[in-house]
């Protein structure tokens, strides 16, 4: 595969974007080769790869990154793709919170604070430009887990204060116990 290819096809899989990558070869388990259809210049080729198969997420690699380009935006248009990356990203964190829960998601595939520390030690060799791009997407994703209705969370304080206001008085006491339990919760969930 050389710059400037576009990956059309992973084994009859369509790519339309970068995420359609991983999630193709996730399909396709522990292969070896792959038969890759690409795009180069005018022509369609289709290509045999081989895979570095990776250990921590049980599946093969290509060992390709995508290719990033500088573009100039009107402030009304960069507005516009801002916020168009920020809910992609919110359904991508609530689709992802929801392969937690139903278990479509391995806990040993979810990194916790030093696997983020990790993951921003990786993105740094590849430049300023994709660290401030994980910077928005942790960002975002704090932000979106933050508000959970959960105990602990300002969602959960969110919910108290709801119900203060249609009347509902909660003991200042009970809620505190109810907060605490949720920390533990919290805090027990952290994985390395």
């Amino acid at each position: 595969i050389h710059p400037k290819d576009k990956i059309l096809e992973i084994e009859g899989y369509r790519i339309a974007e970068w995420k359609d990558i991983g999630e193709s070869l996730k399909k396709l388990g522990r292969k070896e080769e792959v038969f890759i259809k690409i795009e180069r210049g005018s022509k369609i080729e289709e290509l045999q790869v081989p895979l570095t198969y990776d250990k921590d997420t049980k599946r093969g690699m290509l060992g390709i990154l995508p290719e990033y380009s500088l573009e100039k935006f009107t402030i009304l248009e960069a507005s516009e793709l801002s916020l168009k990356s920020g809910v992609k990203i919110v359904k991508d964190t609530l689709l992802g919170l929801k392969m937690m829960i139903t278990g479509e998601v391995k806990t040993e595939e979810i990194s916790g604070p030093i696997g983020i520390i990790k993951v921003v030690g990786e993105a740094s060799k590849e430049g300023a430009k994709i660290v401030l791009w994980l910077m928005a997407l942790l960002s975002v994703n704090v932000g979106v887990l933050n508000l959970l209705p959960l105990p602990a969370l300002d969602g959960g304080r969110i919910i108290f204060v709801i119900l203060e206001m249609i009347g509902i008085k909660v003991n200042k006491k009970v809620e505190e116990r109810v907060h605490m339990a949720g920390m533990l919760v919290l805090l027990s969930l952290i994985h390395i």
